[in-house]
């Protein structure tokens, strides 16, 4: 999970704002990575997300978002499977 400004996405939804959470992986270490996904309007908004995390048993993605203004605040994000 990683936070970027890009202005396209190679996969998934367009960017929505300032900074949107993407997600790759590799198959195996130390393998190729695939190319990043947006996670989407599920996750990002027209603010600037920031900081995602896992939870130790993959279930929760934590975040931080900041809103025009400037305000501030840390969101979860729970798997549905």
């Amino acid at each position: 999970m990683f936070s970027s400004n890009r202005t396209t996405s190679p996969l998934g939804p367009a960017p929505q704002g300032g900074q949107d959470v993407y997600m790759s992986f590799a198959w195996f270490l130390p393998g190729p990575w695939t190319p990043p996904f947006n996670l989407g309007p599920a996750v990002n908004t027209n603010g600037t997300e920031q900081r995602a995390t896992l939870s130790n048993d993959g279930k929760r993605l934590y975040f931080g978002r900041v809103l025009e203004g400037g305000t501030s605040d840390i969101y979860v994000s729970e798997r549905k499977r």
